[in-house]
């Protein structure tokens, strides 16, 4: 159903397709917004850039499989670091799993912050943030480098886009 609108898509130069997964808002099927119906598309069409906000909670295993086997699938994690202040772990883990099989160079910084206030709190822990020994000797994550914070600050989207940052 869809294809239509990639190729236009492509006909008019737009590269970057951005996708709400996960996160049901209110009483709607939680089921519709999987993001499986994105590999095909991605595998179809190479030369756009797929883009999966919210790592499609509570899908995120299904979302890390198909980012892992898809170059140009892109995970944004938007609503994620806004957990932060809740459940911190969560969020080492899921970091932590992001950085071992995606890399960093595919992850966007996304703090929804339009909805959840002012973004520098979540900032602010994502700066301190680090991976647990327990979770880099348990599971294997690497730690998060510096470098690794601001390809998903900026730099990692600023490349989508085509843009130069000195």
């Amino acid at each position: 159903l869809a294809y239509p609108l990639y190729e236009r898509a492509r006909d008019l130069g737009i590269k970057v397709l951005q996708f709400h997964k996960g996160n049901p808002f209110g009483t709607e099927n939680v089921e519709q917004l999987r993001p499986v119906d994105l590999q095909r598309a991605a595998r179809d069409f190479p030369d756009l850039v797929f883009v999966i906000h919210h790592l499609a909670m509570p899908y995120f295993d299904e979302c890390v499989s198909i980012a892992t086997r898809f170059p140009n699938v892109h995970l944004a994690l938007s609503a994620t670091v806004n957990m932060a202040p809740i459940r911190p772990r969560l969020i080492q883990r899921q970091l932590g799993e992001l950085l071992a099989t995606v890399g960093a160079d595919r992850l966007l910084w996304g703090s929804e912050a339009a909805l959840a206030g002012p973004p520098r709190p979540f900032l602010d822990f994502f700066m301190s943030l680090e991976i647990p020994e327990d979770l880099r000797s348990g599971y294997g994550y690497p730690q998060i480098t510096l470098d690794d914070k601001r390809k998903i600050l900026g730099l990692n989207a600023a490349a989508l886009f085509g843009l130069e940052v000195p």
